[in-house]
């Protein structure tokens, strides 16, 4: 049995980012919600998560229900009875002062009511928000009551009662249209044929024997249309494609199977790494088809990789879309990277990282097209050839894909 002078030690035994963590968690926030308010990634709140139950003796050992119980029944109503209520804010400068802070134990009216009706709308989507209006909303240290709602909209029309008047309206408008167009004068259609030209003979004289008579003519114009056929355009030839229908395609060499694939798309979270082709391709056109993309950031995140040495010699594209959309181009030699010619560009248009990239290496040359759109373009003479592919970086990246090509540049 743990008694309450334990539990008020263990509390104010935790880091003032273990308290506002604690703080959050106690009021219903998932661990994802919990990471958006403070800031932080969702590894580093599970860490944090895992020193707090430290603290108060639950063990890693332990069922997750079970910690999550003592968390739900134990804690958390202690834990209120220490901060007096839960009714202080995340940047209030009453926690400066942790753990010695002095709380007021009377809690504001409005405090209560938009609690209330926070709690009551989580019922009703059967949804945590991400961040409750009464937490973040304040002013001069007071909290400010939520805003009154909205006007009900106006009741929809049945427009459907008032039928026989667009019915009238309809017709009204044809005749007005018929009445109104000038009248057309009719169309003749004149046919020329030409008659087939007149059999000429031709008497052609021989020894004194006889006369022969050949008649030569010329073949009736036909009204059959003749097909004209248009040759092709050559289309580069496709070196490597995968459109990812239900399975990745075997000649992926792969650093991860923890991936998923549907009946059009792959998708993965976290570390991964994805090489495919000929150590001897030169010239050639990636063309990769996100879907979606999320949580990458420039050193650490997603790469389209092209000239693909082995792992400590390529050269990749790193996108960036954590608040702002940008990308750049990394050199890795001998294991160290460096980015090529200290660019770093903007990605115009909507969708962030997401759009159909095409990427073409073609002797030392080097194009980053978007959407059909160039965006940048620079020489290096470094790698001379390599192998494609594409890898994640960080934990928390995620990547939807469409399809994967490679087509070879004349």
């Amino acid at each position: 049995m743990v008694t309450q002078e334990e539990l008020t030690e263990a509390i104010r035994s935790l880091s003032l980012l273990e308290a506002k963590i604690l703080y959050i968690r106690c009021l219903g926030h998932t661990v994802e919600n919990t990471a958006l308010m403070m800031h932080y990634s969702e590894e580093t709140i599970n860490k944090k998560m895992a020193g707090i139950y430290s603290v108060f003796g639950l063990k890693e050992t332990l069922p997750p229900k079970a910690r999550l119980d003592a968390l739900r029944y134990a804690i958390c109503p202690f834990y209120s009875t220490f901060l007096g209520g839960f009714t202080v804010l995340l940047d209030d400068p009453i926690w400066v002062q942790w753990p010695d802070i002095e709380i007021p134990r009377k809690t504001p009216p409005e405090l209560i009511d938009a609690v209330k009706k926070d709690n009551e709308q989580r019922k009703k989507d059967e949804i945590i928000p991400k961040v409750p209006s009464w937490l973040t909303t304040r002013k001069g240290g007071e909290i400010i009551p939520p805003p009154p709602p909205p006007p009900p909209p106006p009741p929809p029309i049945d427009w459907w009662r008032y039928w026989w008047i667009l019915l009238v309206l309809g017709l009204i408008g044809v005749i007005i249209y018929l009445l109104s167009r000038p009248p057309q004068p009719p169309v003749i259609q004149t046919v020329v044929v030409t008659p087939p030209p007149a059999e000429v003979a031709q008497v052609i004289p021989t020894n004194t024997l006889a006369q022969i008579s050949t008649t030569t003519s010329t073949p009736e114009p036909s009204l059959t249309p003749t097909e004209t056929v248009i040759p092709s355009p050559t289309l580069n030839p496709v070196l490597f494609r995968d459109d990812f229908n239900g399975q990745m395609s075997d000649e992926w060499e792969l650093g991860s199977d923890e991936y998923r694939v549907t009946e059009n798309s792959f998708t993965k979270k976290g570390l991964f790494r994805a090489i495919v082709g000929d150590p001897s391709w030169t010239d050639y056109a990636v063309i990769v088809d996100i879907n979606s993309l999320h949580w990458t950031y420039f050193g650490r995140g997603f790469r389209i990789i092209v000239r693909w040495q082995d792992e400590l010699n390529y050269m990749a594209l790193n996108i960036h879309t954590v608040n702002s959309c940008r990308f750049r181009w990394l050199l890795v030699q001998n294991g160290e990277e460096g980015v090529v010619e200290n660019a770093e560009i903007n990605i115009p248009g909507s969708g962030c990282g997401a759009g159909l990239w095409r990427i073409e290496v073609k002797g030392d040359t080097y194009r980053t097209i978007r959407n059909f759109e160039p965006l940048y373009q620079f020489t290096d003479n470094t790698l001379s050839g390599g192998r494609v592919g594409f890898s994640i970086t960080n934990g928390s990246t995620e990547l939807n894909l469409d399809s994967f090509e490679v087509v070879e540049l004349p």
